[in-house]
């Protein structure tokens, strides 16, 4: 089964998928849904964002999470397909809930509902490394990052640089990592070239699969996918010099 939008709602990190094999899927479900619950303030408050997709043109009825109905705003992009809406819904600015480790989530809209359960993993505690931050990666170097949190995954985002902006030969590659082991390795596949990398956030996931084989972990009418995430913006920076 096709996943419906195949990309990292809250950091849009596309992964795959087409909008002709979302709109397939659609044709076999009522609806298609992807929702990401996150901390706003750790062990504080939290929101959430999701897309959803219908068989056909649909209004959303209600949120709720742990069976109480919550504020939400949309957006729909009617030019998606001929047949159907994509909406988009996330927690209104300035309106975070108090936040759940874990509960259960429902939508419901004018052609049926769908409902999950959550789990958000703990934020980091540390960032190991096998270098010292600062520290220049030479021709055969591997850079070495460990996580401490439990997740089912963690996709790791990183950029290469060269100099300063305006240099003739300056250049910037971003880049992303998705493992799901705590240990991820950047080699020379990544480090080929003379500048610096900076490790730029770290997301940790509970939840399906986000690649094209997954099943989804909603039920209803149709197949959703519902992640629990906490992301950590971090600015640890290398150096690369290749002989």
């Amino acid at each position: 089964m096709r996943k419906l939008f195949c990309y990292l709602f809250a950091s849009m990190i596309f992964i795959s998928c087409t909008d002709q094999e979302s709109i397939i899927e659609v044709e076999r479900n009522k609806l298609m849904a992807e929702i990401y619950i996150s901390p706003h303030t750790p062990n504080v408050s939290m929101e959430f964002s999701g897309s959803i997709i219908g068989e056909s043109f649909f209004d959303i009825n209600y949120v709720k999470i742990n069976d109480q109905e919550v504020n939400y705003e949309t957006y729909q992009d009617i030019g998606y397909s001929r047949r159907s809406a994509l909406t988009f819904f996330w927690t209104p600015f300035n309106n975070y809930l108090p936040f759940s480790k874990s509960g259960k989530i429902e939508i419901a809209t004018s052609i049926g509902k769908l409902y999950g359960f959550y789990k958000i993993p703990d934020t980091l505690s540390y960032v190991r490394y096998n270098f010292e931050i600062g520290d220049t990666l030479r021709n055969g170097d591997k850079l070495e990052i460990d996580i401490d949190n439990d997740a089912d995954y963690y996709v790791l985002s990183y950029l290469i640089e060269n100099r300063n902006i305006g240099d003739s030969n300056y250049f910037s590659i971003p880049g992303i990592i998705v493992s799901k082991d705590k240990h991820i390795t950047i080699d020379q596949n990544i480090l080929n070239r003379s500048g610096h990398i900076w490790i730029t956030d770290i997301q940790s996931v509970i939840g399906p699969d986000i690649f094209a084989s997954s099943v989804g972990n909603m039920s209803g009418d149709g197949v959703g996918y519902l992640y629990g995430q906490v992301s950590q913006s971090i600015a640890n920076k290398f150096y690369i010099k290749l002989e």
